[in-house]
């Protein structure tokens, strides 16, 4: 998970800079990976 952060804060940091106006972003998590509570 720490090198998701990592990829993910420096395409914010990038969108931020270098961006010429408001920017819209969307994250989602999918797959096997992602930790869930567990049910029960």
């Amino acid at each position: 998970m720490d090198l998701n952060q990592l990829v993910v804060s420096e395409l914010v940091t990038n969108a931020r800079k270098y961006a010429p106006g408001p920017v819209l972003m969307e994250l989602r998590i999918a797959g096997s990976l992602v930790e869930r509570p567990a049910v029960g």
